[in-house]
């Protein structure tokens, strides 16, 4: 028992870990304040010129629209829900560059996370097992590589995998919030 304790523990623990560097992945705004040495910036408007690095809210819908387009893996819901999303929150915020591709693909692995689980559940193991590989071969593409930072695989190992190889979704539904 205190075995299987532990386990559960290191497994959330990791997940928490995990969904914490996705999220700074996926959105990673600059606020004047922690950019105001590199910026030379006081109270008032953020500068025309972006540091190096930044891009704001016309180039960040910029990326994910490109990445939608080069993005080679089907989206569950079809084509017109990959387009409906809506990316910016804060209109006048930076983010870093390759924080719209970063969020164009969490949004993909979401509703691909989805579909897997709710096929499983329906008893569509086809389905399921065709969105979990589907996920696999995303994670491993160049694009997916070029805005994530998990030379171990911990992201498909603990949170892919269990799914794919055991049928067990609690990895996938935590880390996705499904439930």
């Amino acid at each position: 028992m205190t075995q299987a304790i532990s386990r559960r523990t290191a497994l959330l623990g990791g997940m928490g870990v995990i969904a914490a560097a996705a999220a700074m992945l996926i959105e990673v705004p600059a606020k004047a304040g922690a950019l105001s040495a590199q910026l030379d910036v006081t109270d008032g408007p953020m500068p025309s010129q972006l540091p190096e690095g930044f891009t704001d809210a016309a180039g960040m819908q910029a990326e994910y629209a490109e990445a939608l387009d080069a993005w080679p893996f089907e989206h569950p819901d079809g084509p017109v829900a990959a387009r409906s999303v809506s990316i910016i929150d804060d209109e006048d915020g930076y983010w870093e560059v390759g924080s719209g591709t970063a969020r164009m693909h969490s949004e993909w692995a979401g509703a691909t996370a989805a579909a897997a689980y709710f096929s499983f559940g329906e008893g569509d193991m086809g389905t399921s097992q065709k969105h979990l590989a589907a996920l696999v071969s995303a994670y491993q593409s160049p694009i997916v590589r070029a805005v994530t930072d998990d030379p171990e695989n911990i992201y498909l190992r603990m949170v892919v995998e269990p799914a794919q190889l055991r049928n067990d979704f609690g990895p996938l539904v935590d880390f996705y919030d499904l439930a």
